[in-house]
C-alpha cells in the first residue's frame, strides 16, 4: 500500500492562427478579421493540475485537486479586440473508505471553495433581451460560467471494470449512486 499518491500535469497550448484570413461571424456583418499570431479563442494558454491522496487508515484515503487555468479571449473575438475570461482556480476534495473487500464508498466536493468563475464564452447577440431597453452597439459578452460547489457519493464494487456491467450468478449488483448538489 502506498501512503501517499500524487499526481501533476501542465499543458502549454500555443493556438494562434497562422495566417490572416476574414471569419464568418454573427456580430459583424463583414466577418472578423484574425491576424497570423492571434490566439484562437476559447482556448486556455496554460492548464496545470495537481493532486495527491494520503492514505489515513488503510482504508481510508483522503484527497485533493487544485486545478489552474489561464484566460482565453471568447469565441467571436477571434480578432483578440476584446479582453480575455479571466483565468481561474478551483479546488476539489475527495474521500475513500473500502469497509469490505469488494466495496468502496466514496464522495467528494468540487469547487470546495465555491469560487466564482468562467470557464470560457462568447460574444455573440442576447437573443433573449429586450430591443426597447438595450440599445447597445457593441454585442455583449456572454460568460459560461463554472460550476457552484458541489457534493457527490457512491458507493461501488470495486472488482467490476467498466465494461463489465452485467452481474454474474454470486457477485455484488451493479453500483448504487447518490448524488447530492449544493446550489
Amino acid at each position: 500500500m502506498e501512503a501517499v499518491k500524487y499526481y501533476l500535469s501542465y499543458a502549454f497550448v500555443d493556438a494562434t492562427y497562422q495566417t490572416n484570413v476574414t471569419l464568418a461571424s454573427v456580430t459583424e456583418a463583414n466577418g472578423v478579421q484574425a491576424m497570423s499570431g492571434d490566439r484562437i479563442p476559447g482556448i486556455p494558454r496554460q492548464n496545470i493540475k495537481f493532486g495527491a491522496e494520503v492514505a489515513v487508515l488503510n482504508n481510508l484515503w483522503i484527497g485533493g485537486d487544485v486545478i489552474c487555468v489561464s484566460g482565453n479571449y471568447l469565441r467571436g473575438d477571434d480578432g483578440n479586440q476584446q479582453a480575455k475570461v479571466s483565468g481561474y482556480t478551483v479546488l476539489n476534495l475527495s474521500v475513500r473508505y473500502v469497509p469490505i473487500k469488494f466495496l468502496e464508498i466514496w464522495g467528494r466536493v468540487d469547487n470546495a471553495t465555491n469560487a466564482n468563475y468562467a470557464t470560457a464564452g462568447a460574444l455573440n447577440w442576447n437573443a433573449f433581451a429586450d430591443p426597447s431597453v438595450s440599445s447597445a452597439s457593441s454585442p455583449p459578452e456572454l460568460p459560461l460560467p463554472g460550476g457552484p460547489a458541489s457534493k457527490c457519493g457512491s458507493d461501488r464494487d470495486i472488482e467490476k471494470t467498466p465494461v463489465d456491467l452485467e452481474p454474474r450468478r454470486g457477485q455484488i449488483v451493479p453500483p448504487r449512486c447518490a448524488f447530492f448538489h449544493s446550489p
